[in-house]
């Protein structure tokens, strides 16, 4: 008897197997081969289905010193070298499915480009992650200076490069979402034709939404890498209402002729949890000659025997500088070349100064900001003897102040309460092991005042002094045993609703909940997606916020049962996504 099989065709479309049209004849069998041509007819459909699943290529490849660039990539037959292994990267199918190249233990030499958005090594496609085998040590070696561009993205999406030693230059221009995570750059010194001489160990430009966290820069050593050549340039800036939100968190900056330093409009950055240890310029400043900058924030970070730790920062509105160590650094330099305006904030930091004069306002003989122009907060801070102050009293005119009720005095005849350094004092801070070449010292001992005065701004800041939380939930600079022990104060646990970075779009708060982590999304969402995101860059969850459970004002998100902290990410159609923070897992 003839039967149909249309019935299969359309439980296969609801199920979303397959689509289009599907139609096989009538047929005549014998009685009892029906259950024969079921089977058939599925194993055949499983199959071609398999078939056209399929990607026309694996996306994980393979490069180790023993493989062959003839090879398939496989980790059975690898290729030899990362050039090879980078042009063999075509992009993920999303960020739940990256391209990964996985990079075997061994040094490759590899042969620096001037260029600095199509270096030697360059990813050329989104969702694509280079990363060395877990374990493994990887070196990437561009030689002896100028080692020029190693690594570079423009352009693309989603990029993730972590855990290689690498010495020379890298440069990302373009590439929302970049994650540079557990590297150790050095050594990089690049000579380009249309940049000129720059001992820069990263190029970064127009990179929203990235995280650079738990790296090592260091050493960089040439004739003409003089004081004031910075080891990273940051180049920011933001389309519309659209913050950058970049992050630098859990670095370590040592050796160095300069810093970092933050240039055009960089919205939204972050720097915290960093040290800063021997940069013979400045640790961190900025000069944003093309627009003003807004809400960066600096804070629980080490600078230590510094040239300067925060100078030359122009043109920023709302800078929230605060729970900072300062040692043998001159800490702040607010001073201004070209008249544009600063406003900040300055309370629960630490600092032994550099003396004479650590704290400036301005720079003769430049019209620099004045304290009472330029403060929008200036209490609750911790200075040791030595330390010096300069305000601008007019034009061509410095008023320098050597002890603190001087300089409470000063800041009295203001008149503003909210900047009276009421709450500083002036006292020796007995700070632990300052002669370390990493972040382990610089804490207050159990014979620091910090100990003993009840300090803190506190509200939803903290309520101590200095970098290092007292309770002992957090790292300080690139976390010797990896960024599972590197959680912000605060988040560690989950416990209460913490303080996002300002400029979040509508603002988004994270608590612990009864199940998962509630998020309240403010206005100007239309369902966004949820990212939970691991260590290693990973998608574990994603979640659409109209599928989520409501609950407490917000909506639940189970965190993933991976050791280690997660990262979530926010992210719309039509909308840059938006980082929010690390969090823990249960």
């Amino acid at each position: 008897m003839p039967i149909s099989v249309d019935g299969f065709r359309g439980q296969a479309i609801r199920e979303g197997l397959i689509g289009g049209t599907f139609r096989l004849r009538s047929i005549d069998f014998e009685p009892g081969a029906l259950m024969h041509l079921r089977m058939f007819l599925f194993l055949g459909l499983v199959v071609a289905l398999k078939i056209c699943a399929t990607p026309s290529h694996p996306d994980v490849w393979h490069v180790s010193p023993l493989g062959n660039d003839s090879a398939d990539g496989s980790s059975a037959r690898p290729f030899r070298t990362p050039q090879r292994g980078f042009a063999a990267l075509d992009g993920g199918r999303d960020s739940l499915h990256p391209d990964t190249l996985y990079l075997h233990a061994g040094t490759y030499a590899v042969s620096g480009s001037q260029s600095y958005t199509h270096s030697t090594l360059h990813f050329p496609a989104d969702h694509c992650v280079a990363t060395a085998w877990p374990g493994d040590s990887v070196l990437l070696d561009g030689g002896e200076s100028p080692t020029n561009f190693l690594v570079s993205g423009f352009g693309n999406r989603h990029l993730t490069l972590s855990g290689l030693h690498i010495r020379g230059v890298v440069s990302f221009m373009a590439c929302p979402f970049l994650r540079l995570a557990d590297n150790d750059i050095f050594g990089g010194v690049s000579d380009n034709p249309g940049l000129g001489f720059w001992c820069n160990l990263l190029f970064f430009q127009d990179n929203p939404g990235a995280r650079i966290v738990n790296n090592t820069f260091r050493d960089v050593v040439h004739p003409s890498c003089q004081e004031g050549n910075d080891a990273i340039e940051h180049y920011g800036a933001h389309e519309g209402d659209a913050p950058e939100n970049v992050e630098y968190a859990w670095n370590t900056f040592r050796n160095l002729s300069g810093g970092l330093f933050l240039k055009d409009n960089p919205e939204g950055i972050r720097i915290h949890h960093n040290l800063f240890i021997r940069v013979a310029g400045s640790a961190v400043k900025g000069s944003n000659q093309n627009g003003p900058a807004y809400d960066p924030r600096i804070d629980h970070n080490v600078f230590a025997h510094n040239g300067g730790a925060i100078s030359g920062m122009i043109d920023l509105a709302r800078f929230h500088i605060h729970n900072n160590t300062f040692h043998a650094s001159r800490f702040a330099d607010f001073h201004n070349n070209w008249g544009t305006d600063v406003t900040w904030e300055w309370f629960d930091n630490l600092s032994t100064g550099a003396g004479p004069w650590s704290l400036f306002m301005g720079y003769e003989p430049q019209d620099g900001p004045s304290v009472q122009a330029s403060a929008l907060y200036l209490d609750y801070n911790g200075y040791a003897p030595g330390t010096g102050w300069v305000d601008k009293c007019g034009k061509g005119c410095l008023a320098k102040y050597q002890v603190l009720s001087a300089w409470q005095a000063h800041l009295d005849s203001i008149g503003r309460t909210e900047i009276s350094e009421r709450h500083s004092f002036q006292l020796n801070l007995a700070l632990s092991d300052t002669g370390s070449t990493d972040a382990s010292g610089f804490r207050p001992t159990s014979a620091s005042p910090v100990a003993l005065i009840q300090g803190g701004r506190g509200g939803v800041w903290p309520k101590y002094m200095g970098a290092w939380d007292p309770e002992g939930r957090s790292w300080i600079g690139a976390c010797p045993r990896g960024l599972g022990k590197c959680d912000e104060p605060g988040i560690a646990g989950g416990t209460g609703n913490t303080r996002l970075p300002n400029s979040v779009v509508g603002g988004v708060r994270v608590a612990a909940g009864r199940n998962g982590w509630r998020v309240v999304l403010g206005s100007g969402w239309e369902n966004p997606s949820l990212l939970l995101i691991d260590a290693r860059g990973h998608v574990q969850e994603i979640a659409s916020w109209n599928r989520l459970p409501a609950i407490d004002g917000g909506k639940m998100l189970e965190a993933p049962t991976t050791a280690g902290p997660v990262f979530l990410l926010v992210e719309e159609a039509g909308r840059r996504s938006t980082r929010i923070l690390p969090i823990r897992t249960r």
